[in-house]
């Protein structure tokens, strides 16, 4: 956009973002369903279970956080170029 000099997606590059964006929210719907699946870690007797529970939930938590500071810092990024 900055080198075509428009402040305006075309319709192919609208595309291409909505496509991205509903693809990170599944991604992170997965992600939120994995931390409610193992976030009782604590009730797992077995102690290698419960650190294999805790590890996935907290990993998940981990990589959404990732993800979104991610994309906040690609969009501010964006924006600060002068773009939509």
């Amino acid at each position: 956009m900055t080198e075509q000099r428009r402040e305006y997606y075309l319709p192919a590059e609208d595309d291409q973002l909505r496509w991205h964006f509903v693809s990170f929210l599944s991604y992170r719907t997965e992600l939120l369903r994995l931390v409610g699946a193992y976030a009782g870690f604590q009730a797992v007797r077995d102690t290698d279970a419960r650190a294999r529970c805790f590890m996935l939930a907290h990993a998940a938590v981990m990589t959404n956080c990732q993800a979104g500071l991610w994309l906040v810092e690609q969009y501010a990024a964006v924006r600060r170029k002068g773009g939509s």
